[in-house]
């Protein structure tokens, strides 16, 4: 007879009772087993995950109840510790999908690189199985038809290697005009896109495109003296604490400055890099 079934039937006082973690309650110093061989009496698991919880008192137990396996858990050494069961499921044994396995973590594969099927234990210690084939594998795939996109692929979107040509030119508006950009659709099934040249702000040519450009502003004429000749756009940093780039220097001028929509501002003084 269990020592809590004894307790209610002859009575409180005959046990003293003392609870542990996890809500697991130990009944004196008694040598009673559970049914599956436990050192004390087992309670139900108060998680999914036994192994996630802490514990503090060692040597009390719990069970879990998985796909209709008892897998009994020990506290040992501050944490729940699963023991040997009858009822698990092995991996080498290619368990069913939910079916139950003993420690979270485990897992193995079975196949080769043109397809495998792959089992791992869940925290809730539950199997989770997953296949992977490839379509293409020993020429499966007539690949000589791939073909570009009729748009160009943002970087890190999905391609198919076998649908997708390896590379793929594109004609793009840039704020620096128009830019041919060669994409490529690569072994890991992802469009690689790379970065868009830069340019020179002075490759801009009306205050808009300036303005779209982070690094620039654009600059009016018309100003008192010092002033610029025609509107230019220039960097958008103070030359005094930026240094200029070669074949420019640093110069002190008036002139009016836009900021696309933000408008334009009367004219002031300027230090900009300029040819």
């Amino acid at each position: 007879m269990r020592p809590l079934l004894a307790c209610l039937l002859f009575g409180l006082s005959l046990c003293s009772f003392a609870t542990g973690c996890n809500g697991i309650v130990k009944t004196g110093d008694d040598p009673y087993t559970s049914e599956s061989g436990m050192p004390h009496d087992s309670v139900p698991c108060l998680s999914q995950a036994p192994e996630n919880e802490s514990c503090t008192l060692d040597g009390y137990a719990c069970f879990l109840v998985v796909d209709g396996c008892e897998i009994d858990f020990l506290c040992a050494g501050g944490s729940w510790k699963p023991q040997a069961s009858d009822c698990t499921e092995p991996c080498a044994g290619q368990p069913p999908q939910g079916s139950a396995c003993l420690t979270a973590g485990e897992g193995c594969t079975v196949g080769d690189e043109c397809g495998a099927t792959q089992w791992s234990c869940n925290p809730d210690h539950t199997w989770s199985v997953t296949n992977f084939d490839d379509p293409c594998c020993g020429g499966g795939c007539d690949c000589s038809q791939s073909a570009c996109p009729a748009a160009p692929p943002g970087d890190g979107a999905a391609c198919d290697p076998c649908v997708d040509a390896s590379a793929c030119q594109f004609e793009l508006s840039t704020a620096c005009g128009m830019q041919i950009v060669t994409v490529s659709c690569g072994p890991d099934a992802l469009w690689h896109v790379p970065p868009l040249q830069g340019c020179g702000c002075s490759e801009h040519t009306t205050a808009d495109s300036c303005a779209a450009d982070p690094a620039c502003r654009f600059l009016l004429s018309g100003c008192d003296a010092p002033s610029l000749n025609d509107d230019t756009c220039v960097p958008k940093d103070d030359c005094l604490d930026v240094p200029c780039a070669p074949g420019q220097s640093c110069t002190t001028f008036n002139a009016g400055e836009c900021a696309g929509a933000a408008g334009c501002a009367e004219c002031h003084q300027v230090n900009a890099c300029l040819p």
